[in-house]
């Protein structure tokens, strides 16, 4: 079993609970995750959600963030090298599926 952290979170002026695990292996990631939920609006009035996936020890990653010069509202590009960067950034998405889906009260099989 791994250690799971709860914090408390805000984004846009919006506190909520994200939870944070690491994921060891040759290289490790760090991921954090968590929503406040739907609340039916848009970015003003609606759900606030941070996703944060960092690469520690040993990890080969880069992100590039994206912008109005490149065609869009914002975003980024995560680039990774090597089969233990792919093994924590598939199980990194794994963990924040899991949480977003519990923390909306969702169950998916």
């Amino acid at each position: 079993m791994y250690e799971i952290k709860q914090k408390k979170v805000e984004v846009n002026g919006i506190g909520f609970d994200s939870f944070e695990r690491t994921i060891n292996d040759a290289c490790s990631f760090t991921v954090e995750v968590g929503t406040n939920g739907y609340k039916g609006g848009n970015a003003k009035k609606g759900s606030r959600t941070l996703l944060s996936i960092k690469g520690l020890k040993g990890a080969s990653v880069a992100a590039v963030p994206l912008g109005k010069e490149d065609n869009c509202a914002g975003g980024f590009i995560f680039a990774l090298s090597g089969d233990a960067e792919l093994y924590g950034l598939l199980n990194s998405l794994k963990f924040a599926v899991k949480v977003l889906e519990d923390q909306i009260g969702e169950v998916q099989d």
